[in-house]
């Protein structure tokens, strides 16, 4: 009996998936300095209420606007939709075992409305046009106009196809730079540049490879200044630029050495998109060469792999947050005094939170109170330190902050005489 009524589901699933909650072709897009347009549609039934209709049209509109967004940057969105309706379908299952049959379908239409966080993608938006079909008067549609938050949408993506714990980029290239300020290759007792940037970025693929071999399927080490834009073809592939400046700092040729300073940064980025993912300092190092010393050569080229290691050590775990999808939470606000104080709060949020990719937007605005939207990457506990941390601190506009989750998180917005009223 039980083995019945599952297949009846996914019965009932995949006829309604396909009929009612399908986003269809938008209209020709907009010229280049129009708003984008994100549309959905939605086939009705009689006793369909307004606000179910509404809350699955958005969805359409939504999941529209994540689309575009990927096809922009050439992501393959075959992968995502499957996946997407897969786990859909699957936590539909899980949570309509005791429904009634006669329930089924606005159960899950209630539960497709805001499965899968896709609200994250579209924040805020205005409803530029709403109505029925004049042909079929069980179709409605809608068309919104607004900003697509293109970090969450690139976060959605990866987190949902997420196979377990991990998602797999196809390739990593590897570009070193190295520039020399004050000295020349022979300086340093190395042959040639081609000789440092091959033994040293050859090293430095070695561990990499070893250390991001779950993040990461082929691991390459590209031309020197080679262009992200050429640097590889396949999609969803990353590009690690190392530049490390090689300064000479003494020469006692007398002492029979020289003394460089070590310093330098890197950046990691999605090739398609050119997001940046990851980037960082290496702490500086000092480096002494001697000059009569036949192994001075192979032992600055060892002190030039260990610049970049403790931040490699760390780009796993960087990996990791940016494929998960992001959480979301609520945040109560008190003591407003204008929507300017909003903003202005959002962006002091959005800096101090940038370790969890925290993005703060206005939720509502009502008087003295206002609640704002936290989506952030990592544990409800990573948030929380973050808000921690904000007790008593300034913002743009003056206010002092004040935090309290005793029972649920409020902070509040203090003026020099008080809270605001």
């Amino acid at each position: 009996m039980k083995i019945w009524f599952k297949l009846f589901l996914i019965f009932i699933l995949s006829l309604s998936f396909s009929l009612e909650a399908q986003t269809l072709k938008s209209s020709p897009s907009a010229s280049s300095t129009e708003s984008l347009v994100f549309e959905g549609k939605f086939l009705a039934q009689e006793g369909d209420s307004a606000e179910l209709i509404t809350s699955i049209l958005v969805r359409e509109a939504t999941l529209d606007a994540i689309l575009k967004e990927l096809k922009a940057n050439e992501l393959v969105v075959e992968p995502f939709l499957k996946k997407l309706e897969d786990d859909f379908n699957n936590e539909f299952l899980k949570n309509s075992h005791k429904t009634p049959q006669k329930d089924l379908r606005l159960k899950r239409l209630e539960l497709l409305s805001r499965f899968g966080n896709l609200s994250l993608a579209l924040p805020t938006y205005f409803v530029k046009e709403q109505g029925v079909s004049p042909t079929n008067a069980k179709e409605h549609f809608i068309r919104l106009t607004g900003k697509q938050d293109k970090e969450a949408i690139r976060a959605l993506y990866y987190g949902r196809l997420r196979e377990g714990n991990e998602y797999r980029f196809s390739s990593l290239t590897i570009v070193p730079q190295f520039e020399l300020v004050n000295s020349s290759i022979s300086d340093l007792l190395v042959e040639n540049e081609n000789q440092l940037f091959q033994s040293v970025g050859t090293s430095w693929k070695k561990g990499l490879s070893s250390s991001l071999e779950k993040n990461v399927g082929e691991f390459i080490l590209g031309q020197k200044d080679a262009p992200m834009a050429t640097a590889a073809d396949s999609l969803n592939s990353l590009y690690l630029r190392i530049k490390i400046r090689i300064e000479k700092i003494k020469d006692r040729a007398s002492l029979g050495e020289r003394e460089f300073l070590l310093k330098g940064e890197y950046g990691l980025l999605e090739m398609k998109s050119g997001l940046l993912m990851a980037s960082g300092t290496f702490d500086e190092k000092k480096v002494t060469v001697l000059i009569h010393d036949k192994n001075s050569a192979s032992n600055f080229a060892s002190a030039l792999y260990r610049v970049p290691l403790v931040e490699f050590a760390t780009l796993s775990k960087k990996l990791d947050s940016f494929s998960k999808l992001p959480e979301s939470m609520s945040l109560e606000v008190k003591g407003v005094s204008s929507i300017q104080s909003l903003l202005n709060l959002c962006k002091f949020l959005n800096s101090q939170g940038m370790e969890i990719q925290l993005k703060a937007t206005i939720k509502s605005y009502s008087g003295p109170t206002g609640s704002l939207t936290l989506v952030y990457q990592g544990r409800k506990e990573d948030l929380s330190k973050v808000l921690k941390s904000l007790h008593h601190k300034k913002i743009e506009s003056g206010e002092t902050l004040n935090y309290n989750d005793l029972v649920m998180p409020i902070l509040e917005l203090q003026s020099m005489g008080g809270i605001i009223p």
